[in-house]
């Protein structure tokens, strides 16, 4: 047997699958094309099953959160703000008055409509003549400040021995005003203290007056009135 006959007969099972050239072709790479196909078929199927169960999964976590069994993220709203009245201390009782201000009083100070429609007044029982005004009308025209100072010199029941305490614009405060003062009425000295501040339109005074006597007597009266107004 020659080496030639040795080489083909060794050669021949490579081609045995096919004699045709093309067909031996699609034989040996097309087997590999299909391998790879399968392969990619696989990975697809996978990554899809994946992507199912990662999109049921969190739709199952939201559905089971949302009857109860879990937290589901949410943006919370802003809480409501709400304002609540001071607390009124011992002795004291609160009261409403014109425009919608409220404040805290003694007990047993009686109230009565006050010097103009805007207000009223809590007379103090054991000192006639002392008295707390509080209320709230309509804004008048003009600055605040300006309408108070045009009363310092325009009010004549407080001209006889006038003097000014004090009148000045609160800075921590938006529009508002202190007003204090001493004047002579019936031949006794009087002491006086006034807030007034503008909102919404809106023009609230609180007001405390006495003799200058018992003024140390009203002043923590006054204290109260001032910290438990509402609206302020």
């Amino acid at each position: 047997m020659s080496g030639r006959d040795v080489d083909e007969h060794d050669e021949s099972p490579l081609w045995e699958e096919s004699t045709d050239e093309s067909e031996g072709w699609l034989g040996s790479r097309g087997s590999t094309l299909v391998q790879i196909a399968i392969v990619g078929l696989c990975v697809a199927f996978v990554g899809v099953s994946l992507l199912l169960w990662t999109v049921s999964g969190t739709v199952s976590g939201y559905a089971t959160a949302a009857s109860g069994g879990g937290a589901v993220p949410t943006i919370s709203a802003p809480p409501a703000t709400t304002t609540s009245a001071p607390a009124t201390p011992q002795g004291y009782r609160r009261v409403t008055g014109p425009g919608g201000i409220e404040v805290s009083i003694p007990q047993d100070w009686p109230v009565k409509p006050g010097a103009v429609p805007s207000n009223q007044q809590a007379d103090n029982p054991k000192s006639p003549g002392d008295l707390l005004r509080f209320g709230g009308g309509p804004a008048v025209p003009g600055a605040l400040y300006d309408s108070l100072v045009a009363a310092e010199t325009e009010n004549p029941t407080i001209a006889a021995g006038y003097t000014r305490v004090k009148l000045e614009k609160i800075t921590n405060r938006a529009d508002t005003v202190d007003w204090e003062f001493e004047y002579d009425k019936d031949g006794t000295r009087r002491h006086v203290f006034g807030r007034y501040w503008r909102l919404g339109g809106t023009d609230y005074v609180v007001y405390a007056s006495a003799g200058a006597g018992t003024w140390s007597t009203m002043r923590p009266i006054l204290d109260v009135l001032l910290g438990s107004v509402t609206p302020s």
